[in-house]
């Protein structure tokens, strides 16, 4: 009997190929501020950080994500000594509006 369901039995799935690196966060972490610049909020002990992050590549549910290096800094006038960069272990805000 098995035989007769196998022939009946469709699979289907997509597969996502994506040739860059980063890290991966969910959609609902990040946000946009006045500027149109994309963040996330890292948890800290003392306080919450706002941390600018560049967005690589974006599906349904996650975000690939990175941060930027201090030529892009300067075309976008952030001051490079305040600068928060995320790395891969740092707790972030699932969601951080509500």
């Amino acid at each position: 009997m098995p035989e007769e369901l196998i022939e009946y039995r469709k699979i289907s799935f997509n597969i996502t190929w994506w040739n860059v690196s980063g890290l991966r966060v969910p959609n609902s972490s990040i946000l946009e501020d006045e500027n149109g610049l994309k963040y996330v909020i890292r948890k800290k002990t003392e306080e919450n950080q706002k941390v600018i992050v560049k967005v690589l590549k974006k599906n349904d549910k996650y975000s690939i994500i990175t941060v930027y290096n201090t030529e892009e800094l300067k075309a976008l006038n952030i001051d490079i000594d305040n600068y928060n960069k995320i790395e891969q272990y740092d707790t972030i805000l699932l969601y951080p509006n509500g």
